[in-house]
């Protein structure tokens, strides 16, 4: 697999993109039983077995604290956290300096690219074998199609016999489906048309189970979870989620510039072509690739889809939907 650079991460690394992989993490541990660890994996935690962790892609590297926190929390004695990324990180060196820090946990951070078959073999002499558990989440937007059963079978070697995986991928295909404006079909098709122009695999969330197997994985639990930016309480008053509706929104934000280039190419209907039949038909009278023609209609719809989200009238469900997967190495 060929190496790749930190340009071709598709969101970038600017301040707002740290603060968006924050909030994610935030999102996804909420919807996930207020863990960092799946609550699936807490039978292992609480026996003991989990007490080295790798976080790749780890972003800011806010999985590897609160995971390290979360084993101090079950009573292991000593917990080594590694994250590892292709582009170093300021909250690298932030995070050091917070609470997390802990005399009886080791949290690295350091460089690696998933697509360099050197480095990622390198990981087990550089830091000290295999790991009790390896993490990674949305990788969606660094790994290409074509690439993810290579990136799996290196995986595989990382993790001891015995050992588990844990990995979060967001459902681009259900993905607003729940949301009966057109708004939820154009969201979708930005998210899709960018990311199949740079050769990134939409389909990766959904495929996940299947091709872990095929790494020879086993004991693959494929959980669905639902985020609800909005919802009613127990007297029927709607709350906002607003680190959620910061984190849906951001997304776009960033993916602006890539998609009003991609939105002028000639084959722009072609990239249309991974999108679920149900964006097509709630599009009547006209095509999906008529939609979002020029920078005014690509900023209404993200204004729309906010109004949407947050609306304290109604709620309408722009509900993204987490692929938890979770699975074991052999003994």
């Amino acid at each position: 697999m060929p190496a790749s650079s930190p340009e071709d991460y598709i969101l970038g690394y600017s301040q707002s993109e740290a603060e968006r992989l924050d909030a994610q993490h935030m999102v996804c541990r909420r919807v996930n039983g207020d863990h960092a660890i799946s609550p699936l994996l807490q039978t292992a935690v609480a026996a003991g077995e989990i007490k080295r962790v790798l976080d790749l892609g780890c972003g800011t590297g806010i999985w590897c604290h609160e995971a390290a926190n979360e084993l101090k929390a079950s009573g292991i004695p000593t917990v080594t956290a590694v994250g590892l990324d292709i582009a170093q990180n300021d909250h690298w060196t932030k995070f050091a300096s917070l609470d997390f820090k802990d005399l009886s946990s080791t949290i690295i951070f350091g460089l690696a690219d998933l697509n360099d078959d050197v480095q990622m073999m390198a990981i087990l002499e550089k830091y000290g074998g295999t790991f009790d558990l390896v993490h990674a989440a949305n990788l969606v937007s660094a790994v290409k199609k074509g690439k993810w059963p290579t990136l799996l079978e290196r995986v595989f070697k990382l993790v001891r016999p015995g050992g588990y995986i844990q990995f979060a991928e967001f459902d681009t295909m259900d993905i607003y489906s729940n949301c009966i404006d057109p708004v939820g079909g154009e969201m979708l098709a930005i998210f899709h048309s960018a990311y199949n122009s740079l050769g990134l695999d939409v389909l990766c969330a959904t495929e996940m189970a299947k091709r872990l197997a095929n790494a020879g994985f086993s004991k693959i639990s494929d959980n669905t979870l639902q985020i609800e930016p909005a919802w009613r309480d127990s007297k029927g008053v709607i709350q906002i989620d607003r680190v959620a509706v910061e984190w849906l929104v951001g997304m776009f934000r960033i993916l602006r510039p890539l998609f009003l280039q991609v939105r002028q190419r000639p084959d722009y209907a072609t990239l249309l072509e991974t999108l679920p039949q149900w964006v097509h038909e709630r599009t009547p009278g006209q095509k999906v690739e008529q939609l979002l023609v020029t920078e005014e209609q690509y900023d209404d719809a993200v204004r729309h889809a906010v109004e949407l989200v947050t609306s304290t009238s109604e709620i309408h469900h722009v509900d993204p939907l987490l692929h938890v997967i979770v699975a074991q190495r052999p003994s």
